[in-house]
């Protein structure tokens, strides 16, 4: 399960993730998710990551950071993951991906404060 929602009154595009994600449809996620902030114009997005379980690998993350960078996201870009602490089997993945993505050049941050996660993305 997934969704992505627009809050005009913080300019944030959320991605709420659940359940266990098939590679294909984290990537639609993460498509709907650039979408959504392009027709928007802002590229302030809040990763919530409490009820994912996984269901994708390592490799499909990379896949997925390598799509990102592709996709002509702007400088502006800034990523907080909000996921719970240690102890689920997905966390290393979540945390692959924040290194990933930093890696290229990405702002990404993972926070497991919902208010931080904001603060941050309101920076």
């Amino acid at each position: 399960m997934w969704r992505v929602t627009y809050h005009s009154g913080t300019g944030v595009v959320e991605a709420v993730f659940g359940g266990e994600l098939t590679p294909e449809e984290l990537r639609a996620a993460v498509e709907t998710t650039i979408d959504t902030a392009r027709r928007h114009a802002s590229f302030l997005v809040l990763a919530d990551c409490l009820e994912l379980q996984g269901g994708h690998s390592l490799f499909d993350l990379y896949a997925l950071v390598d799509f990102l960078q592709d996709s002509g996201v702007p400088s502006s870009f800034r990523e907080a993951l909000l996921m719970p602490g240690a102890g689920r089997d997905w966390v290393d993945g979540v945390e692959f991906w924040e290194t990933a993505c930093l890696n290229r050049g990405l702002a990404v941050r993972i926070f497991s404060d919902r208010d931080a996660a904001l603060a941050w993305l309101q920076e």
